[in-house]
Parts: C-alpha cells; structure tokens; sequence
C-alpha cells in the first residue's frame, strides 16, 4: 500500500459503484480510450487540464484520426510490401494487446484507467514510416501545400507536448538539481515569446 498506484487503484476498487455498467468495448475505445491518448500525449506529470495545452491535444487527436483515414485509404500500397504487411499485423496486434489490457481495467475497476501515450512508444516509428511512405507521392508532386501544413503542424507543436510541456509546467520540486531547473527555465525564457498562454 506504499506505493501509491496500488494504493489508488485499491480504494478505487473498493469505492466502486456497484451500479456501473460498462460501455461495450468499441464506445470505451471511442469515449475514453483515443481521447485520453491524446490527452496524456499533451499534458505532463498526469495533472489533466492543469498542465494540459488545448491546441496540442486537438492536434494529436486529429493527426491520430487523420493519419488512420489515410492509412486505410491507402492501404493498396501497405498491402504490396512485405514488410509493412509484418509490420501492420506487429502495430494491430501490440495496439489490440493494450486496449484488451486497459478495456480489463475499466471493467475491473469501474474506470478508464491506465490509459497512457507511453505504451505506444514502441510502434509510434512504426506508424509514422508507414505514414510518411503512403503521403510520399502526393506531398512531392505538392511541395507548397506540403511545406505550408509542416509549418503548421511545427507551430502547433512549440505550443506543448514533450518538452515545451516540461519546461512550462513541471513544479520546482520535480526537479533534481537547482542547476537543471535554472538551465530549464532559462530555456523557458527563451520560448515564451512562442508559446501562447490565455
């Protein structure tokens, strides 16, 4: 009961709502578990919408719809390479592996819990060769719409995720060292003309 995971989940486990009814396993999918993909993916420290930046959530959450629209429309061409054939049954299996997982939780506990974007680390490279492969012939022959979306999507990154997350929003406390808290904030500086803040 130390650790504090075991301990949440447990009281969870015991305050659980003796009515819950579970959405069946597509609505889990669509209501919680692509949303809070997305969500985790542009927050930091699991604080929600207290560390969350808007812009890049929707934009992981349209890129994540998007780039599976496209992957699907062009499927003709995954489908005459080997090698993407053994790599879309290794990303579907790995992606159906951790949804049964997460899907088990949320019946178990009577929330969707354990949803976390670091789970899809090991096949993100993989997605994103596929994608990049099958969008190749269209953004050559349009080098201009191409570059002006890159920009784009390049601007809405510096507004959070991954770094620019940790650099605005990580409390003095979770550091280690003054000195990498004082080199990080400096690095803050540096990007607040950038980012938007309401």
């Amino acid at each position: 009961m130390s650790f504090v995971d075991y301990a949440n989940y447990q009281a969870t486990y015991y305050n659980k709502d003796p009515e819950f009814k579970p959405l069946p396993l597509p609505m889990y999918v669509i209501r919680y578990w692509v949303p809070y993909m997305a969500d985790k993916a542009a927050n930091l420290i699991e604080d929600g919408a207290k560390t969350r930046l808007d812009i890049v959530a929707a934009l992981y959450l349209s890129g994540a719809v998007v780039g599976t629209i496209v992957l699907l429309i062009r499927i003709r061409l995954i489908l005459v390479r080997p090698e993407f054939i053994v790599i879309s049954i290794a990303v579907l299996g790995y992606v159906a592996a951790l949804i049964w997982q997460e899907y088990g939780v949320y019946l178990e506990y009577g929330i969707p819990g354990a949803i976390r974007t670091r789970y899809l680390v090991p096949i993100l490279p993989l997605l994103f060769c596929m994608l990049l492969y099958v969008v190749w012939p269209w953004s050559s022959k349009h080098k201009l719409p191409t570059t002006f979306a890159a920009l784009v999507v390049l601007l809405a990154l510096s507004q959070g995720g991954g770094v620019v997350t940790h650099l605005f929003t990580t409390p003095p406390h979770a550091y280690w060292t003054p000195s990498i808290y004082k080199s990080n904030q400096t690095a803050k500086v540096l990007l607040d003309p950038v980012v938007y803040d309401d």
